[in-house]
């Protein structure tokens, strides 16, 4: 290709960022100034050809030598010369034929002896040319070298800052994404709050309602105890004072003395109801409180623990793996705040279920519904889901109430279903790096396409709520391919392998492009 200057050079691809690199000839090769090779000649040869000149010569310099004699006996005269100089001139022309002879066989066997003789002028020029343009294309050279030390320097300071640039962007998307599962969270946390807050004013306000009632009551009960009082003092005064009615007046006043003590047992069971009342409201107080100054730990129906259990085995077995789950689990709520009402109990525990009626109820404990649970779970036969669900919204310092859901644990996905479809365009926004963001939403977008997916199949998520992950290299390899291609491609996101109720769903990317318009 040209390359100014007035001369051409060939290039070829360097291994360095893939620059054009002049390729010069290496030090090996041969020379345009150097002697032409030697002549494919062996030593017979040259034998023959020495031998042939002296032969040659030889017999032309005998032949001479007769011819001059012979004229210089009979005097022949040639051009009008004396004999004697005939004689000279047929030996000078002797000597030219031997010397023509000699330069012939040696031209005919050597190229050497050719260009020495009708090429060195030739030669020169050509050596002066060629001598001229290598110092040229040296220069050339050490220009293009320097300039090439320029251009790889700079590919270097700005790939050093491509990947600084790359490094800080996913870091960047790192931290936002932390920064907005923090924000969701703290929302969610303090919409949970809040609830808890608005629920326990709510029932708050009710038992002060009843409790105010109670208190009306009571104070109706010992207004009425009272006038009794007084009635019964009015009954004595009678008795003492009207003699002639006494019996009648005893009557009363027996009469007055049981509406007294019927009041007075009446007075003490309401005084009960009210210590009652007191009691149960003490510790909705008490959640009031730490809603306002603690932290939720636990929300209503949110998954505390999960595990699968094969109901082909005993149900000892199954009620093992059901109290290991519970121990498991209440280990994790101490971590995070949560305490057992009573020494020796977990910080999390199956909360007592009531059946029958109200005159005859019946209680089902922990320990009956571990047999319960573990007896249906065997006779079903099948691989079961088992959840621990939190019943309400739970604050540090309490013990933390639960049940068992019980799901089957059915195929949801084989491996190699298409999960979600979606097309990525790489030629919308003109600017890079709102190009490449705007693609990473749309995969992420594509992503939470897939947990809707897996909930809608009957998948259950684990406890952090989530149904599968993917690496960020995974997500940057398809970004990078996408950008490469400048085209519109068609991607897939694949179960890579079969995925059940109890999860996580594995999955990769598989890519068709161009995708169609």
């Amino acid at each position: 290709m040209p390359v100014g200057w007035g001369t051409t050079a060939a290039y070829r691809p360097s291994s360095r960022a893939g620059y054009l690199t002049r390729s010069w000839p290496s030090s090996e090769s041969p020379s345009p100034f150097a002697a032409p090779a030697e002549d494919p000649m062996n030593l017979p040869t040259s034998a023959i050809i020495l031998g042939t000149l002296v032969v040659a010569t030889t017999a032309i310099a005998y032949i001479g030598d007769t011819v001059g004699k012979r004229v210089g006996k009979r005097r022949v005269s040639l051009f009008g010369l004396r004999p004697r100089h005939t004689g000279v001139l047929i030996s000078v022309l002797t000597g030219v034929l031997i010397l023509a002879t000699a330069v012939l066989v040696m031209s005919i066997s050597s190229e050497r002896v050719r260009i020495a003789l009708f090429g060195m002028e030739k030669l020169r020029r050509d050596e002066s040319r060629l001598r001229s343009e290598s110092r040229h294309l040296n220069e050339e050279a050490a220009t293009l070298r320097k300039q090439r030390k320029a251009l790889e320097s700079k590919v270097a300071e700005r790939g050093a800052e491509v990947a600084t640039l790359e490094t800080q962007v996913k870091d960047l998307q790192t931290h936002l994404g932390t920064t907005e599962s923090s924000l969701k969270a703290s929302e969610t946390r303090l919409k949970t709050q809040n609830k808890a807050v608005a629920d326990a004013r709510s029932m708050l306000g009710d038992v002060r309602g009843l409790l105010t009632a109670e208190k009306d009551r009571l104070k109706k009960i010992e207004e009425r105890l009272e006038e009794k009082r007084r009635e019964l003092v009015k009954a004595n005064e009678q008795v003492e004072k009207v003699g002639d009615v006494a019996m009648r007046a005893g009557a009363d006043v027996v009469r007055l003395d049981a509406d007294v003590l019927a009041l007075e047992r009446e007075k003490a069971r309401l005084e009960q109801d009210v210590k009652q009342l007191e009691d149960f409201a003490k510790p909705l107080f008490e959640i009031a409180k730490r809603a306002r100054e603690g932290e939720v730990i636990y929300e209503a129906n949110q998954v505390l623990g999960a595990e699968v259990i094969d109901g082909e085995q005993t149900e000892a077995a199954i009620r093992q793996q059901l109290l290991s789950l519970l121990n498991g689990v209440g280990r994790e709520a101490l971590k995070k705040g949560a305490r057992p009402d009573k020494e020796g109990e977990r910080a999390v525990q199956l909360a007592t279920k009531r059946t029958g009626t109200a005159e005859s109820p019946v209680y089902y404990h922990e320990s009956d519904l571990l047999d319960l649970v573990a007896k249906d779970i065997h006779q079903s036969g099948d691989s079961v889901v088992v959840e621990l669900w939190a019943l309400r919204n739970y604050v540090a310092g309490e013990q933390v109430g639960s049940d068992f859901v019980l799901f089957p644990n059915r195929l949801c996905f084989h491996a190699g279903d298409t999960l979600v479809t979606r097309k990525l365009d790489p030629s919308g926004d003109p600017d890079a790096a709102a190009r490449k963001a705007g693609l990473f939403r749309d995969i992420l977008a594509a992503l939470q396409e897939v947990r809707k997916v897996a909930r809608a199949k009957g998948m259950r998520a684990d406890e952090s709520g989530q149904f599968g992950e993917v690496g960020y290299e995974q997500i940057f390899a398809l970004l990078d391919r996408v950008l490469a291609g400048k085209r519109a491609l068609t991607f897939h996101i694949v179960a890579a392998a079969e995925a059940w109720t109890a999860g996580p769903v594995k999955i990769r990317f598989e890519v068709e492009g161009p995708a169609s318009p």
